[in-house]
């Protein structure tokens, strides 16, 4: 159970930082690029957190950062190979150690 919680909470981590990253980068890279909103304001003259997040331009980059970082390298490629530090490993381990 303890290996179940700490696993979930690393993960939950993991997920954040990634997304916290994800936001930061495109938005150095969206005022450097001088995106506006749909008003015609600038991206680098928004304020607060909500106006940027809601920008189209900030939509569009977070979705498809957000696509390429799920898929494959989150959804598909630890499933393939989560067995074999799992299961392989330690049935390897234990038939070293009762043949020897």
């Amino acid at each position: 159970v303890c290996y179940m919680i700490l696993y979930t909470i690393a993960c939950m981590f993991n997920v954040l930082l990634d997304f916290v990253t994800t936001y930061v980068t495109s938005e150095i890279i969206l005022e450097s690029l001088g995106f506006r909103s749909y008003f015609g304001v600038k991206f680098s003259d928004i304020d607060t957190f909500t106006e940027k997040f809601e920008t189209y331009g900030m939509q569009r980059s977070l979705a498809e950062n957000t696509y390429a970082y799920a898929f494959p390298s989150t959804f598909l490629i630890p499933f393939l190979i989560e067995w074999m530090p799992t299961m392989a490993l330690p049935y390897c381990m234990g038939h070293l150690i009762v043949k020897s």
